[in-house]
């Protein structure tokens, strides 16, 4: 995880938020309760309450607030408090897996990119499929992601 430290929120009395990479490291814990990995700090935030921080996050367009069905958007106070309380979204594993592929274009500098992709895939019509087998919906989605209905999407490939 050198290669991938997670962005960090830091507020005056200290509470952390990460910015990304939760789903990674949800997947890592899974695998080894005791891994470690690296973190930087992108921005301090002048609250020091944890609510109000939370508030200017999702100002900033740093808070996801739905859940792993794409319900929302849920209070801040649903936020999970650990990993552990991380729900998977296969639509989000989807649109994962398919700018693995190239298929979808990496924008780093937009926040919860895959999510955004993974939440217009949902509203389409896809064969049954979870985040451990994708398989079922690979064909369907690569129509999908590749089509002019997609266009509006920033990492549009075409």
């Amino acid at each position: 995880m050198k290669g991938k430290p997670v962005p960090l929120v830091r507020n005056r009395s200290g509470s952390l938020w990460m910015i990304d990479r939760h789903h990674r490291l949800r997947a890592l814990l899974d695998l080894d309760q005791d891994a470690t990995t690296y973190g930087y700090l992108i921005e301090n935030c002048p609250a020091e309450d944890d609510l109000e921080s939370l508030r200017l996050l999702a100002e900033r367009g740093w808070l996801y607030l739905y859940n792993g069905r794409g319900h929302g958007p849920l209070s801040q106070q649903a936020l999970p408090k650990t990993l552990s309380q991380l729900e998977d979204d296969p639509y989000r594993s989807l649109a994962w897996k398919l700018k693995s592929e190239g298929l979808i274009r990496p924008e780093p500098l937009i926040p919860y990119h895959e999510f955004r992709w993974g939440s217009w895939l949902r509203s389409r019509a896809l064969p049954p499929f979870s985040s451990k087998c994708l398989e079922p919906a690979l064909p369907a989605a690569r129509s999908l992601v590749r089509s002019k209905a997609a266009s509006h999407l920033t990492g549009w490939v075409g």
